[in-house]
């Protein structure tokens, strides 16, 4: 039986700490493809750090692709926000919103382009945390992105504002032609776990990332482009 293993090349470039408020966004013509918040061990009681992964949903014409982000920020009451239409998401300005618990508000960075149609009768919405636990969400096949989001604000019994919690909408889209002939699938193969950065910053804290992921179309193998930052 022949073992098949992911080829992991990775490239690290360290940002300087900024205050309060930060950027996780993918390059031009990706898509987020997975979102995760990891605790260390000293963020136990508190939100973790942020992680979104990217992988490509246009490769050519770049030119097409338009990315704006909202001219309001997000109101976290329930309501449908985010992005719409064939727009995709590609991206968050993050906003510390809470020093205590450092709760984290999340404005989306929405793409479109004339080469991407996306089939809203096709959304389904999923929940994507708890407040305060860390998680780790992805989208799988090709073919899907998130688009809108929803979200509301977790207090404790103390009125304090502990967390957000977001249900993302995830939808089918087309636009170029995904490449199918693959000798192998998703299900086969090791997770694309890509180790990014450093584990933890000077405070204990994780650091937030952004990776980029190109997932071979002839073997079962990915390339990672990672991004840190300590906040």
């Amino acid at each position: 039986m022949s073992l098949l293993l992911y080829a992991i090349f990775g490239l690290v470039v360290c940002v300087c700490p900024i205050n309060g408020d930060f950027v996780l966004a993918c390059q031009k013509g990706y898509r987020i493809s997975g979102i995760k918040r990891v605790n260390s061990i000293y963020q136990r009681r508190t939100v973790g750090s942020f992680t979104i992964e990217c992988q490509p949903i246009q490769e050519r014409n770049l030119n097409e692709v338009k990315c704006e982000t909202w001219t309001s920020a997000p109101q976290c009451n329930g309501a449908f926000e985010g992005c719409t239409g064939s727009q995709w998401l590609a991206g968050f300005q993050a906003y510390l919103i809470e020093n205590n618990t450092n709760a984290i508000l999340l404005d989306p960075i929405c793409c479109s382009s004339s080469s991407i149609r996306v089939d809203s009768f096709s959304c389904a919405s999923e929940r994507l945390n708890v407040a305060l636990k860390p998680f780790d969400h992805s989208i799988l096949e090709n073919d899907l992105i998130y688009r809108g989001m929803q979200c509301w604000h977790q207090y404790n019994s103390n009125n304090t504002l502990i967390d957000l919690v977001w249900k993302m909408e995830i939808c089918q889209f087309s636009g170029e032609p995904i490449p199918s002939k693959k000798k192998w699938t998703v299900e086969a193969c090791p997770p694309c776990d890509c180790h990014c950065g450093i584990d933890t910053c000077a405070d204990g804290h994780e650091p937030i990332r952004v990776i980029h992921k190109h997932l071979s179309q002839n073997d079962c193998s990915c390339d990672c482009l990672c991004k840190y930052e300590c906040v």
